[in-house]
């Protein structure tokens, strides 16, 4: 997952819906850097849907 999200996290082509923008950038941002972030577990997958859900 940090893989993934790492060289989604670089691409400027891709776009996002424009209203989630803000939301989907910074659950992209959370799982790229489990460093500053913390590894993934169950608690921070739930933060991470959670923000997407709203």
């Amino acid at each position: 997952m940090e893989a993934w999200a790492d060289l989604i996290e670089c691409r400027e082509d891709i776009d996002y819906q424009p209203e989630r923008d803000e939301e989907i950038l910074e659950a992209i941002y959370v799982l790229a850097n489990p460093v500053l972030n913390g590894s993934l577990d169950k608690a921070l997958a739930d933060q991470v849907m959670a923000s997407l859900s709203t």
